[in-house]
Parts: structure tokens; C-alpha cells; sequence
């Protein structure tokens, strides 16, 4: 027994002729011989009570009792069967053939730790058919013969569906245990003696496909069901169902691209490289499975044999149609979401793949979405992935979303609640086969030559939330030539670049907008009178050069940000807007025509660059963000008005000389330019005396809102300012425009890789702009130490 706790040896009692319970509790002919060694003064009272011990645990192992097995003939042949069980080594053969994850089973097998006394549970995750039951059924079979109960648990999902948790817990113990009765499930004291005999046995199982904490919990348990050195092993596509009850978590990875090659290889050639010409449509078969072990498998099995006519066919028709036995796989996961969730996800499969994450999560919420928590759901599925806040899907992932879509009316997409697909959407619109399933719908129009629509082709789109009509440099693609009678009220994100007419229908009364975006558009004006649209955040109108006013703008009481650029008609701002509480963005950029802006002081970001009639500075309170430019403030430049003192009294020192671009968690560099007159160049200015050292920079003495890692490099996502005498500068009669040149550029590239921003004083940075033509990029800080800066010209 000592040697079995040390994972030397195993032990299998045999119960011959004797009561498991005389064993346990040595009673009759066990009580009456150890009632013989405690009278005999010879033998060592610790060592007595040694062997009862031994014999208690010996009582709980799996083993054989000769009263329930009949003749000793069986007897011994299921002792033989069961030891050479234990003994034999299983063909391993197959493992070879295995492409791309002995790695892989390296790293779980270094979170498992196998031989180790401690009990270690540990869950794998990914997408269907990554390769998860394969890592862990090679683990099994390599490591079973080191354990003294094994079970490898297929299809649980399935399996408890079909027979209930109770049967699948029942086979896991004739397993383990090897008894052919350890039902939980009858009598009181059952459960508690099967119990204790699994926390005498080393124990590994594998729970290979589950889907629900429930199961996890059922089947696994706590630590404290098994022996000391047990190992579970869970692979699921939820990371979810985890939660706390696994010690170490494992993303399987997808296949390289020279990984995927071999195995596609092996399955479609039976050889190691695709053969001859077959190359090229090799590679296209890998980049449309992107490393999914799977979809390899099944399209070389697939193809195997087949012309290449054929392939070609076959490659061509997986562009509109995925393989059944892959969309299968995959679909599991989307039928384990909810009805939410499964919306959401077809969104994102039919139109957000590549869109920034916070993009993704205001259009999402403004289709009513509860965005914050289905995307958490979907990423622990493997179904979505956020990777450097943007949104990304495997492909196949997204093929088998838009699959769903297109199943729901295979010959007329109109039928469909989402249309992505240029040919569909122009059927629906130009053949008014359009229905009230659609939901939403986002057309590139860059693929567009011309296209004439009626003015009822959105009038049976009843709906629809999500209309998004795109692509820049597109001003001759929609034409509506007898106009357009109406849009769809219920519309949320209504988005139409390049607009034909001068207005929106006028029985358009949307109930619940979000966002208006009408860029670049001939739209002259909006609406007249009062509009009640509460729900309204924002209003993109940059580019519109006919936009003559700005309707009145009382009714939009949630209005965050209102843009306009380069809409040089525009003359005036209503008044209005200064009494929207919630705006916190303006930009009329190159609205020459406008002399003044009426905002509140809880304004955070205004754009005034170009607007050269402009006659007041803007009332504005702890502002982040302003740009100006021009001859303003009563005739001043915009240099002479900051040194006058015209801007307002809580902002309060020029520092710097870089543009930015705010966000919540940093201030990125937009770009740096700097122009200079060497004759006029007077002020102190910086120059290292090696461009490498900018490339290592350090910098000893930071504050404000700096992290330095452990090496003094600025950390990613942060701020520091440098004092001057911490940065090395020299005065300067005269620089060279090319060192200075080499120089800017240094510092961009270096902060632009590190993703952190430098602030210099202007004691450090100072340039003249006495040339009408000259750019300075300003630093302003205020006395709430909030950021933002200003561009003189």
C-alpha cells in the first residue's frame, strides 16, 4: 500500500472467501489474529496499527469479491483480463499521422503535470473541430496505463441529452472503479461508500465535449471525489462552463500554414505535398479553412481523386455555399445561444467582421441588442474573437452565419432579414421583391456602375433597423429620378453616403433613430419644424456642400455628436444647440460661412479649423479637444490672440508641439509637422547628440499619468511628461532642415511603436511661426490638467 501512494504500484484486492466489511473493520478471523499480534509483546504496536490501516484502505479499492462472481474459474479469467488491461499499451501508431499538435499536447501535458500527487482538473476550448478531442483522447491513450481507473467520455453534450447526467456519472464509476454495479442512485448509503472508494483510486478522465457548468459539475465534481494524482480533462467550446472548477485553461490553436498544407496533403493526395499543378488550389483550400484540422480532413477527403476541373468547381461553389459536414460542426455552437445571441452573431457574421469593437457595440445597441454581455458570450464560444478592439471571426465561423441567413429563403433574398451581398441586394431593390423579414442590410456601393431605383424601393422594408448604404467616391451610384416616396420608420442606423436628393421623404418620421449619417450627400436641409427624435446620438453630415441650415434641433435631447465638415454652404448654427445637454462633439471644419457657434460649457470637443469668418471664441468650460485656424478674434492671429490672453481664463500655458488625437484611455499622435524660418529660429530647441538614443529613450523623471515597465520604457496605453532636464537638448543658432527633418521623424516612429505619448515642455520645443503659411501644433493644458490642443496657422 505504500508503494501504491508513492504511484509505484498498482493494487488489486481479491476478497476470497472473506467479507469485503471483515477487511475493513477486521472483524471474526481479521479481529481474532490481530487480537493474537496485540497480546504478543514482540510485535511492534505501530506496525500493528500499519496493517490496519492498510487493510482498511485496501477494503475501498476496486477489486474482485469471490461470493458475487460465481465459479473461481471466471474469477481468474476476469483477473487475467483485467491485469493484462491494465499491463497492455494501446497502438499509438496513429499519432503519426497527426499534423501540427504534438506541441500542442506538450503544453497540456506540462498543465497536467501527470505523476504529481496533487489532483489537477484541466479544461480545454476553441471553435468545433480545432482539434480538442484529439489532444486529449492522445493524452489518454499515452498516459492511461499510469492510473488505476481510466474513462474517456465521448459526445458528453449529446449523451446527457439522450440518457441524463445520473447515467453518464454511473458510467464513469464502472469505469473507474471497474464494478460492474456502482449505480449513485440506489440505496442512502450507496453514494457515500462509492465515494470513498474514488478517493482511494488514481483516477483520469477525460469529459470530452461539454457545454453547460451543469455537466461539469455532475461529472467532475469537486477535487475531493478522486485519489491523489487523478487528472480530469475537459474539452468544451464554451470557456464558460469552466468557471472556478478547473485548475488551468487551454485554447487550442489553429494549424500554421505549412501544418495545414500536410494535412490537407495527406488527406487529398495521400502524400506529404500537394502533386504537380495542384498547388495553387491547394493554397486556396488553406486560406479558406485558416488552420481548422476539420475542414482540412473533410475538403481533402472530399477531393481526393478528383479532376481538377473539379477542384475548381468545387472551390468556386464553397464561395456561396459551405460544406455541409463543416457547417454542421460549427452550427453546434451557434444553437447553444439564446435568441438574443444568435442575433447578435448573425450581425456581426453578415456585417462587422474587420469593424472596430466600438463601432461594432453602437450599432449593435442601437439595433437593441443587449451588445455588452452577447459579446462576452459569443467570444467564450469561440464564435467571435476581439483582438486589438477589432472584431474577427474565422471564416468559416462567418460563412456558417451567413449560411443560416441564406437558408431562411434560398431562391429570394428577399425573404431574408440580412443582406450583405451586392448581387442580392440589387435583385431585391431593382426587381421590388423586397418583404418585411428584412432586418438589415449594408451595401458596398464600390462594385456600382449605376443604379436606378423606384421611389417604392424601401416602402416594404417595414423592419428594417440597419440600412447602410456605403463607399467614398461614389457620387453617380444610386439614382433616384422620380424621388423617393418613403423610408422605413423603423430605421436606428440609417446611413446613406452620397445621397441624390435635396431631402428626406417627408412622411419620414423614424421612431427610435441612433445615428444619421448622410455624407457627402446633395441633402439641402434635413426637416422643417420640431422633431421629437429622443433616441438620436448623432448627426454625420461632413461633405455635404448644398447643406444650407441645420433644422431645429429642441427635439434631440440625447444628441452626443454633430459633424459637418466641409459643408461650405452651411451659414448659421441654430441657437438650439446650446441647449443640448448630452452634446459633447461638434466639428464644423471649413464651414466658412458660419461667424459663430453657440455651445455649452459641457462641451468637450469642438473643430473650427478653416472657418475663417468666425468671430467669438467659443464659451467653453473643461474642454479636451479645439482646433481654429484663420484671422479670428477681432482681426488676431491665432498666435497673438493665446499670447493677448483671448482665450478663456481656465486654460492656462502653452506647452507642447505635436497634433492629437484623444481617447479614453490615451492621447495618440495623429501626426507631427513642423515648419520653420532658420532666419527667425531663436528659441531653444532640442537635437540628441545621437539619433539612437531617441530609439532607446528612458526617461528617469516622469508624472502625470505615466507607466514605466520594469526596463523604464514607457508602457503601451500611457502618458508621460518629460521634464527638460531630464532629456538631453542643446541650444541652437541654426539646424539643418535635413537632421531636423531625420529627427521628427525618429520620435514618431518611436512613439508610434510604443503606442505612448511624450510631452515635452516648451521650454524643450519651441518653434517661430512667423510665416503666414507656417503650422504649429500646440499644446494647452487646463487647469483641470484635461488635454487638448489648438492648430494656429
Amino acid at each position: 500500500m505504500k508503494r501504491k501512494k508513492q504511484g509505484k504500484q498498482k493494487v488489486l484486492p481479491i476478497f476470497y472467501k472473506v467479507d469485503p466489511a471483515d477487511v475493513k473493520h477486521q472483524t471474526r478471523s481479521f479481529g481474532e489474529a490481530f487480537k493474537k499480534y496485540e497480546e504478543d509483546v514482540k510485535v511492534d504496536k505501530n506496525k500493528i496499527q500499519e496493517w490496519r490501516t492498510s487493510l482498511n484502505e485496501a477494503a475501498y479499492l476496486c477489486g474482485w469479491d469471490s461470493k458475487n462472481t460465481g465459479p473461481e474459474s471466471i474469477l481468474v479469467e476476469e483477473i487475467v483480463k483485467d491485469i493484462l488491461k491494465k499491463l497492455g499499451h494501446p497502438c499509438l501508431d496513429y499519432v503519426e499521422d497527426l499534423v501540427g499538435i504534438q506541441s500542442q499536447i506538450e503544453n497540456v501535458e506540462s498543465l497536467l503535470q501527470i505523476g504529481t500527487p496533487d489532483i489537477r482538473i484541466v479544461g480545454l476550448w476553441g471553435m468545433g473541430g480545432i482539434g480538442k478531442t484529439t489532444i486529449a483522447r492522445v493524452i489518454f491513450d499515452k498516459s492511461y496505463s499510469h492510473f488505476e481507473g481510466c474513462c474517456f467520455v465521448e459526445n458528453v453534450r449529446e449523451e446527457s441529452t439522450k440518457h441524463g447526467l445520473t447515467k453518464l456519472r454511473d458510467e464513469i464509476l464502472v469505469n473507474v472503479l471497474n464494478e460492474g454495479n456502482t449505480s449513485m442512485s440506489t440505496s442512502n448509503s450507496r453514494p457515500t461508500f462509492v465515494r470513498k472508494q474514488l478517493r482511494h483510486v488514481r483516477a483520469l478522465i477525460v469529459l470530452d465535449d461539454v457545454d453547460t457548468f451543469e455537466q461539469v459539475e455532475a461529472l467532475a465534481g469537486k477535487h475531493t471525489w478522486f485519489g491523489a494524482g487523478s487528472r480530469i480533462i475537459i474539452t468544451s467550446r464554451d470557456k464558460q462552463v469552466f468557471q472556478d472548477g478547473v485548475d488551468e485553461t487551454y485554447k487550442v490553436q489553429a494549424l500554421t500554414h505549412q501544418e495545414s498544407l500536410e494535412l490537407f496533403s495527406l488527406c487529398a493526395f495521400k502524400e506529404r505535398q500537394p502533386e504537380g499543378d495542384m498547388m495553387g488550389l491547394s493554397k486556396k483550400v488553406i486560406s479558406y479553412v485558416e488552420g481548422v484540422p476539420l475542414g482540412l480532413k473533410v475538403l481533402g477527403v472530399f477531393l481526393y481523386r478528383k479532376s481538377k476541373i473539379e477542384w475548381e468547381s468545387a472551390l468556386s461553389k464553397l464561395e456561396k455555399t459551405p460544406h455541409v459536414k463543416i457547417q454542421d460542426v460549427l452550427k453546434t455552437s451557434y444553437q447553444g445561444l439564446d435568441f438574443d445571441e444568435q442575433q447578435t452573431f448573425l450581425h456581426m457574421a453578415c456585417f462587422l467582421k474587420g469593424v472596430s469593437i466600438f463601432d461594432a457595440e453602437k450599432l449593435l445597441d442601437a439595433c437593441g441588442f443587449h451588445t455588452s454581455i452577447n459579446l462576452r458570450v459569443l467570444a467564450d464560444k469561440c464564435l467571435v474573437d476581439i483582438s486589438n478592439n477589432m472584431v474577427e471571426m474565422h471564416d468559416l465561423v462567418q460563412e456558417m452565419g451567413r449560411q443560416i441567413v441564406r437558408e431562411e429563403s434560398l431562391k429570394e433574398p428577399g425573404k431574408r432579414s440580412r443582406l450583405w451581398d451586392y448581387e442580392d441586394i440589387c435583385h431585391v431593390l431593382t426587381k421590388n421583391t423586397a418583404s418585411e423579414a428584412i432586418e438589415a442590410m449594408l451595401l458596398d456601393k464600390s462594385k456600382l456602375s449605376g443604379l436606378c431605383l423606384s421611389p417604392t424601393a424601401f416602402a416594404k422594408m417595414k423592419q428594417i433597423k440597419l440600412l447602410i448604404l456605403c463607399g467614398y467616391g461614389c457620387e453617380h451610384d444610386i439614382h433616384l429620378p422620380q424621388g423617393l416616396e418613403s423610408l422605413p420608420d423603423e430605421l436606428r442606423h440609417f446611413q446613406w453616403n452620397f445621397y441624390p436628393l435635396k431631402s428626406l421623404p417627408s412622411n419620414f418620421h423614424p421612431d427610435n433613430p441612433d445615428v444619421l449619417d448622410m455624407s457627402e450627400s446633395q441633402i439641402e436641409r434635413l426637416w422643417t419644424g420640431i422633431q421629437d427624435l429622443s433616441n438620436l446620438k448623432a448627426i454625420i453630415l461632413d461633405g455635404c456642400k448644398n447643406l444650407i441650415e441645420l433644422p431645429d434641433l429642441s427635439g434631440l435631447s440625447n444628441l452626443e455628436k454633430i459633424n459637418c465638415q466641409d459643408s461650405v454652404c452651411l451659414t448659421e448654427v441654430p441657437a438650439s444647440i446650446a441647449n443640448l445637454d448630452k452634446l459633447v462633439d461638434m466639428n464644423f471644419r471649413h464651414c466658412r460661412k458660419i461667424t459663430s457657434v453657440p455651445c455649452r460649457r459641457s462641451i468637450k470637443c469642438i473643430d473650427l479649423l478653416g472657418c475663417s469668418n468666425h468671430e467669438k471664441f467659443p464659451e467653453v468650460g473643461d474642454i479636451e479637444y479645439l482646433e481654429f485656424t484663420g484671422t479670428i478674434f477681432e482681426g488676431e492671429s491665432s498666435a497673438t490672440a493665446l499670447h493677448h490672453g483671448n482665450i478663456p481664463s481656465d486654460i492656462s500655458q502653452v506647452n507642447f508641439a505635436y497634433k492629437w488625437k484623444i481617447t479614453e484611455t490615451c492621447i495618440y499622435i495623429i501626426e507631427i509637422t513642423c515648419t520653420w524660418d532658420e532666419n527667425n529660429f531663436q528659441r531653444a530647441s532640442i537635437w540628441p547628440e545621437e539619433l539612437d538614443l531617441i530609439k532607446r529613450t528612458r526617461l528617469p523623471q516622469l508624472q502625470g499619468y505615466a507607466k514605466v515597465d520594469n526596463q523604464g520604457e514607457l508602457e503601451r496605453h500611457s502618458i508621460g511628461i518629460c521634464h527638460h532636464d531630464s532629456f538631453p537638448f542643446f541650444n541652437h543658432s541654426r539646424l539643418e532642415q535635413e537632421k531636423i527633418a531625420d529627427f521628427w521623424h525618429v520620435i514618431y516612429q518611436r512613439i508610434q511603436f510604443v503606442g505612448a505619448a511624450l510631452l515635452f515642455p516648451k521650454e524643450v520645443l519651441s518653434f517661430a511661426h512667423t510665416h503666414k503659411h507656417t503650422r504649429t501644433y500646440v499644446y494647452i493644458q487646463t487647469q483641470q490638467t484635461q488635454v487638448f490642443h489648438v492648430w494656429c496657422r
